[in-house]
This record gives structure tokens, sequence and C-alpha cells, in this order.
């Protein structure tokens, strides 16, 4: 595993937020996600790889300031003719990994596997639950066979469990194709209804 996301979600809160509150529990890390609000004072501007280079700016200065390095931005899905502007973001921002799912098409790998090299930033494979195309780590491995070895999984373990499917398992399946991890517990197995608890409390 190359990286790790936050393990503590806090997308109902602004961006400025969140990073302050992973500053207080003394986190270093934190994964972007599309379409957040900015901060409390900017609820309306929200923050995603379309963001012009002065929101840009304003962004890395506060994680800078706070002392959290943002490594992922996820889950983002986009079309072909519009994955270089998301990877040309990534870079921007220094980030190390795109967490998507995107289309499972030759013509999709072939900018993916492009762009990864590139600019020399990775793409996870999320795995929503059932009926995701992804949701098999089989189908991950399969996707990724024969790509450079930017392209991998960003193994989220709510959602393998969610879909009936071991995380212990799906984690063997993919080793060495690992990118990034959404660490999670759940209340139950196997019931796409099950809601995330504190880690090791669940099943």
């Amino acid at each position: 595993v190359q990286t790790c996301a936050l393990p503590i979600s806090f997308n109902k809160y602004t961006l400025f937020e969140a990073i302050d509150k992973a500053r207080a529990l003394g986190l270093n890390f934190i994964e972007l996600y599309p379409g957040q609000a900015l901060s409390p004072q900017h609820k309306d501007v929200r923050f995603d790889h379309n963001s012009p280079p002065e929101l840009r700016s304003q962004v890395r200065t506060k994680l800078e300031q706070s002392g959290i390095k943002a490594i992922n931005y996820g889950v983002v899905n986009f079309a072909p003719d519009q994955a270089e502007t998301v990877f040309a973001f990534a870079k921007d921002m220094g980030l190390e990994a795109i967490v998507s799912e995107p289309a499972n098409t030759p013509e999709m790998w072939a900018a993916i596997d492009a762009l990864t090299q590139k600019y020399a930033v990775n793409l996870a494979i999320h795995n929503h639950p059932k009926p995701s195309i992804y949701w098999n780590p089989q189908t991950v491995l399969d996707a990724v066979k024969g790509l450079n070895p930017r392209i991998g999984a960003c193994a989220d373990t709510g959602h393998w469990m969610r879909s009936g499917i071991d995380p212990i398992e799906a984690i063997r399946i993919l080793k060495g194709r690992i990118i990034s991890s959404h660490l999670k517990d759940l209340n139950e197995f196997g019931q796409r209804e099950a809601h995330d608890v504190p880690w090791g409390t669940g099943k």
C-alpha cells in the first residue's frame, strides 16, 4: 500500500473545517473529494478539478499552514476526453493518486495508462458495492492486467463487506496492486444498507 487515505470522514463539513479537524486529531494526510464546500465563510464555493488557479492556491495555503498533506482525490469519475483535466489538477495540487471508478473500456484504459505516466499520478480503482462495475476485486485485477503499475486498487473494506466479500481475501487477490485504502468497519456483513461504526467494533 503506497498511501492510506484519512480513515475518518469529514464529508459533511467544509474542506477547511475537515482540514482543521484532521489537524486537531494529529493526522497528517487527507483525501480531497470533488464538490466539497470550501469553508464556513464560502459554502457556496465548491472545490474540484475545475477550480481556478486562485482557488487552488487558497487550498494549498490552508493545507501548508495546517501541516496536512492532501494525497488523494476522489471518488471522481470522468469521460476519456475529461481525464487529462483531472490528472493535470492532481499534479498541480501535489497529489499522489486519483480515486475513481472509470468506464471499463479499452479507450478509457488507454487514456489512463498514458496519463498516469505523463503526470506521475496514480489511479486507484474504487469498489462501490453491487451493482458497481468494480465491486468484485477480481474485476479490478482483470482491468489492470497489462497496464503500468501506477494503476491499481483503492481497497474500500466497507464496500467489500456490503457486497458480501471478505476484505482480507480481497486484499490477498489484489496483492501488489493496492495503491490506497478506505479503511472502514461495518455493523453488518453482506448488507448494502450496513453503516459505518468505529474501527474494531463491527464485523
